[in-house]
Formats: structure tokens, sequence, C-alpha cells
């Protein structure tokens, strides 16, 4: 962390322990950290990035919440209402601003022609405590 140069450190919602390395080690650079999705639980402490999230959002100088009970979750974890950002979910505002784009082209060709289509994906990846995201 020697080469950070940086006044600012933007951390998305972290999701495993490589991820909390970074702000981690950065906060003894003393840059401010700023933390996208924060406040989000799980409320399983057995679950590596649940604890990821915990240490992250203590740390954080500023933190950009999702929803209101986000915010209500830093505030019981004694987090000081200056630092707590409702801004809104970035999946769903990422929805909307790419559905705006006129004439949006695929990576690949989509078979679904119907407009009463719909198409769901899900990972089979397991999170590092093992267990399938739900």
């Amino acid at each position: 962390m020697d080469a950070v140069k940086g006044e600012q450190i933007l951390v998305n919602n972290l999701t495993n322990s490589k991820n909390t390395i970074n702000p981690m080690n950065a906060r003894g650079c003393r840059p401010l950290i700023a933390h996208v999705e924060a406040g989000l639980r799980s409320f399983d402490r057995t679950m590596p990035e649940e604890i990821n999230r915990l240490l992250t959002d203590q740390i954080s100088d500023f933190l950009f919440t999702p929803s209101p009970d986000a915010d209500e979750n830093l505030k019981k974890e004694g987090i000081p209402e200056e630092k707590i950002f409702l801004v809104g979910n970035v999946m769903f505002d990422s929805l909307l601003f790419n559905l705006e784009i006129p004439n949006y082209r695929c990576l690949a060709p989509c078979p679904l022609t119907d407009t009463n289509s719909a198409l769901g994906t899900k990972s089979s990846k397991k999170t590092e405590s093992g267990k399938s995201p739900e």
C-alpha cells in the first residue's frame, strides 16, 4: 500500500475476504474511505463476507447506503449519522440507466422475441463460507 497516493478510496459492497484487505491496509495510509452499499447485512456472522462488511463500515468515512434499513443497521452499530448517506440502489439505478439507452445491443443474440418473455440467470458459485447464494 506504499504506492497509494490518492486521498480517497471507493469500496463497493464486499463479498469476500480478499476485498477487505485493501480498505484495511489503506486505512493505515490515511486516505478517506467511502463504502458503497454500506449497511447491508445478512446477520450471519459465520459468513466471512458479513464480517468484512461490518469491519469496512466501521473504518469508512462515508457510508453510501441503498435503503433506509441499511441506514438503521449502521446507526444501531454506532456509526455517526453524519457519515451515512442514503443514495439508493446502484444495481437498480444501473438497470434503469441502461434501459434508457436507445438500440441497446446484447453481446450475444437474444432468442427471446416475445415481449412477454423473461430471462433469469442464476450463479451456481458458492460463497467463501461454502453456502450457495440465496
